[in-house]
C-alpha cells in the first residue's frame, strides 16, 4: 500500500507540474498578439497556441529525458492528458462564450436588471439582438469573414458560394448529427 501511494503522489506531482508548465504557456501566449498575425479566428488560434505549447513542451520533455535518463513515457502521457483538457475546455468555453447567441441573450438580460420588469420582454430582446448582436456588431459579415479565410466560402461577383471543402464538411457534419441524434439544419 506504501509502495502504491509513493508511485500515485510521484503521478501526480508529474502531472501538476505538466498542468502548471503547459497552463502558463498557453495563457502567456494567448496574451501576445503575435498569433493575431496567423488569424483572427479564435477557434484556430486556440488550436494553433495549444499545439505550439504541446509540441514546444514535447521537445524540452524529450532533451530533459535524454539528459537525465527520465522516463518520457510518463512526461508524454501528462502531457498528452493536460493538453486534452485544455483543448475541451477551449472549446467548451471561450470558443463558445465568443460565439454563443445564448451568451448575448444572458448578458443582455443581465445589463438590461434595472428596467421596470426587472429584465426585458421576448420582443425587445429579439429587437436588441437583431440590432445590435447582428447589425450592429455585422454578426453575419464576421462569420462570413471567417467562412472566407478558412476556404469554406467564396465570393464570386457578389454571390456568397460553399467551397467543395466546406462541402465535405457539411457531410461530415451530417455523420456527426446522426451519431448524436441532433435534427436541426
Amino acid at each position: 500500500m506504501n509502495n502504491f501511494l509513493s508511485i500515485f503522489k510521484r503521478i501526480f506531482k508529474i502531472y501538476f507540474f505538466v498542468f502548471i508548465l503547459y497552463s502558463t504557456i498557453v495563457f502567456l501566449f494567448f496574451r501576445l498578439s503575435f498569433f493575431n498575425i496567423f488569424t483572427q479566428v479564435l477557434f484556430y488560434k486556440g488550436l494553433m497556441i495549444l499545439l505550439i505549447s504541446f509540441l514546444f513542451i514535447f521537445i524540452i520533455f524529450f532533451f530533459f529525458s535524454i539528459k537525465k535518463n527520465y522516463h518520457f513515457e510518463l512526461l508524454f502521457s501528462a502531457l498528452i492528458f493536460i493538453f486534452s483538457l485544455h483543448l475541451v475546455f477551449f472549446v467548451v468555453f471561450p470558443v463558445t462564450f465568443e460565439r454563443s447567441v445564448t451568451m448575448y441573450i444572458l448578458n443582455t438580460l443581465k445589463n438590461n436588471q434595472k428596467n421596470s420588469c426587472g429584465g426585458l420582454t421576448k420582443s425587445q430582446l429579439e429587437e436588441k439582438l437583431i440590432n445590435e448582436y447582428i447589425l450592429k456588431n455585422d454578426a453575419v459579415g464576421k462569420r462570413i469573414n471567417e467562412q472566407k479565410i478558412i476556404n469554406f466560402l467564396n465570393n464570386d461577383n457578389k454571390c456568397l458560394k460553399i467551397t467543395s471543402k466546406s462541402r465535405n464538411f457539411l457531410n461530415f457534419s451530417e455523420i456527426i448529427k446522426k451519431i448524436y441524434n441532433i435534427n436541426n439544419n
